[in-house]
Order: C-alpha cells, then structure tokens, then sequence
C-alpha cells in the first residue's frame, strides 16, 4: 500500500550536519560573516588595519550597535520600531537647542532629553498594545512626526558649538579606546544579561512567541511591551546624541537613513523579525558586520548609491536566512 503525503507535509531531515545547523548561535553568522569580510578587506586595502581606520570602524558602528540593541527588545515581542533614526535626531536637536540657545546645563539637558525618548516609548507601546494597532503603522508616523518635530524645532538649521562633555561622548577616548565603543560594548553587554538572564527577558520573548500564551502563563504583556518599546527609545536618544557629538552638529536630518540599518543589524545577528528569539549579542555583531563593509566600501571608493543598494541587499539576505532556519526548524523538529 502507497503512503500518501498531504501537499503541506514536509519530510524530516536526518542529516547529523543539517541537524546541528539550528543549534549553531543564531549571530554566529554575523560573527564569521565580520571576520570573513575583515579578512578580505585587510587583504585588498592596506590602510584597513591602521590603528586610525580601525578607530573609525567602532566609533562609527557604536551608534549603530546601540540603536540596534534598542530594536531587539521590540522585535523579540514581534514588533518593530521604524521611529528610531527620528527619535535619535530628535533627542539630538533637543540637547542642541536647550544647551547651546538656551545655556542649560549639559547633565540638565541630557536628562530631559531621555525622559523625552522614554515618554515616545510609552506612547509607542501603548499604541501597540493597548490601542492594538499595528506598530509598522505606529512607528512609521512617528518616523515622520519625531523628524519633522525636530526640523521645526531649528527651522531645518543645524546646531553646533556643542559643549564639551558630549562630543566627548562622540569622539572622545579611554586608555586609546574610542568612548563611542566603549559605551556600545556596556549597553550590549547589560542588554544581553537582561534578555537572557531575567524574568523580564523571558516575559519578551515568550510575548514574541505567543502572545496569548504568554499571558496565559501570567506573563504582564502590555507593561512589558511599553517598556521594550521606552527602552528601545531611550537608546535611540543615546546613540542620536553620540553622533551629534561625534559631529558637533545636531539637527533634524541627522541619523538619515539608519532605520533600515538598525533593523538589517539586528536580523543579520539572528534577532527574528517575526519574534520569540534574538540577543543583543547579535545585534552587536551584527552592527559590526554592516560598518565593516560600509568601511571597505569607503576605502575602495564606492558610490555612495551603491552603498544603499548594498544596505537594501543585506536586508533582505538577513530575512532569507531567518526564513532558512525556521524552516529547518519544521522540518527537523
């Protein structure tokens, strides 16, 4: 007698190879992808490794390993925020305009500015889990609204002549270290102790797993949720204020085009976009790998056009290969 397979049955996999693959690190690809493509471009440029263009690399990545490990949060409760380059240059602008026109104490400003980024948070999480709407919708207004706050704030003039402890905190060093890495290394580090190691990193990923399960299991979806998304906008206003500092130089159209940088970080180091699993710890190597390339892309004198065609590509690639590994997930489960 013939066996009959239904059109959606999908064989399982014996492979001893094929059966290790899901259980190899999730931002182990990110990690061999940084150093194949370190290795490449130390081989074709000779300036790569100079302790100046290694220097930039992690200064310039430290903003991007920020923002990204912000976005982990929200998109391990399988949502997105689409808002975090605006939010940044808000912050930014903000910090600009209440120290420099305004004579406000740095540590004043910088305070009021992350309060700031934490009230966006709630109103984005609430948006979210409360209101239920879809938060593509939700942080793609504020993409806008945050952005076009901060032009108005300037009437689209860029503030400079910023005090000295924040571009300190872009371009300054410790020991030789730029103050940027060193800044980036600690937010992903506590971050990854918090998703991995408490009851609070358990309660997102559950929610990105199952939301109704989790709150079955009596996981509180809706606090937890508002304050991925407060955690995830208070990072931003971090990094938006690094980059600020790292250029003297705050306005509403700094951070241009990092929305879609951030999120190709964190799902290139294995973050899902559809939730339920990911780690900082990706998202760092992730962020590493993207500013390794856009780096030997700029030593080998590429247009700046062909760099966003590269940045849409390795979007897409990073959701490839999260499809690629749940789907031999089913099949070897």
């Amino acid at each position: 007698m013939t066996t009959q397979l239904s059109a959606d049955a999908t064989p399982a996999i014996h492979t001893p190879l094929l059966r290790r693959l899901p259980a190899f690190p999730p931002w182990g690809a990110a990690l061999i992808g940084a150093l194949l493509v370190a290795v490449v471009i130390a081989v074709s440029n000779d300036a790569f490794l100079t302790p100046r263009n290694l220097s930039n690399i992690f200064a310039q990545a430290a903003v991007l390993v920020i923002l990204a490990t912000g976005q982990t949060f929200v998109m391990i409760t399988a949502g997105i925020d689409l808002s975090v380059a605006a939010v940044g240059a808000l912050s930014a602008t903000l910090l600009g305009v209440l120290t420099v026109a305004n004579d406000l104490p740095w540590s004043l400003s910088l305070l009021i500015c992350l309060l700031v980024g934490a009230v966006i948070g709630v109103l984005h999480g609430v948006l979210v889990g409360r209101v239920l709407l879809p938060a593509f919708i939700v942080t793609l207004g504020g993409l806008l609204v945050w952005r076009g706050v901060a032009l108005q704030l300037t009437g689209g003039i860029n503030t400079t002549g910023l005090p000295d402890p924040i571009r300190w905190l872009g371009r300054g060093l410790i020991a030789g270290v730029p103050v940027p890495a060193v800044i980036a290394v600690l937010v992903a580090a506590i971050s990854a102790i918090v998703i991995v190691k408490t009851k609070f990193g358990v309660g997102l990923r559950a929610i990105g797993g199952s939301e109704g399960a989790a709150a079955r299991a009596g996981v509180p979806v809706l606090r937890y949720r508002v304050t991925a998304y407060i955690i995830c906008s208070m990072l931003a206003c971090l990094g938006g204020i690094m980059l600020a500092g790292r250029l003297d130089s705050a306005g509403g159209n700094l951070a241009q085009g990092f929305e879609l940088q951030v999120i190709a970080a964190a799902a290139i180091g294995g973050v899902s976009l559809f939730g339920g699993t990911g780690s900082p710890v990706g998202a760092f190597f992730g962020a590493i790998l993207i500013g390794l390339i856009q780096n030997g892309m700029n030593l080998g004198g590429v247009s700046p056009f062909i760099q966003q065609i590269v940045s849409g590509a390795i979007l897409v690639l990073a959701v490839g290969v999260d499809q690629f590994r749940k789907y031999l997930a089913r099949r070897i489960s």
